[in-house]
């Protein structure tokens, strides 16, 4: 019973403290919104409407082979702020992680630190997949380095031998 007990807090400390970081991240440093770069008012097709290059251009749109694309220039906006938060959040969450894992391995609990370790290693994962194409390649080489290297010294530090 008392197996199944660790386990269940392990794993229920594994799965939230992930979702608690990126919830906390979020909250305190909210990513750009679209509609904050770009209006969601649906625009004329051209099929229907017969837009004119003219008529595409005053209205704020690009005209680009027959076609007004009324969503480029601020699409691209909007994914140039994504850029600079993702490269910051991309930093956060790493390190959050990292933290969490090192926690982990010195809390006096079992449970308690299996679950903060799992959770930190989960919380690694997310922020490198949710944030990876927006890190430079050096600062991805480091903050995985980190956490590696966090890894192996708890290892080394924990086994027996």
């Amino acid at each position: 019973m008392e197996k199944i007990k660790f386990l269940l807090i392990a794993a229920g400390i594994a799965v939230i403290l992930p979702m608690f970081i990126a919830y906390a991240v979020d909250t305190v440093y909210p990513g750009p919104e679209y509609a904050d770069f770009c209006d969601e008012t649906p625009r004329p097709m051209n099929a229907r409407e017969n837009i004119t290059e003219e008529d595409c251009v005053s209205g704020g749109g690009e005209w680009a082979q027959g076609y007004c694309d009324y969503y480029s220039k601020c699409s691209q906006e909007y994914r140039d702020a994504m850029e600079k938060y993702g490269d910051k959040a991309f930093i956060i969450i790493v390190i959050l992680g990292i933290i969490a894992l090192i926690a982990g391995n010195m809390l006096k609990k079992v449970s308690a630190g299996a679950g903060f370790m799992a959770g930190g290693i989960v919380t690694v994962i997310y922020g490198s997949s949710a944030y990876w194409r927006y890190a430079p390649k050096f600062l991805r080489l480091a903050l995985l380095a980190l956490a590696l290297g966090v890894l192996v010294y708890i290892a080394y530090k924990n086994s027996r031998k």
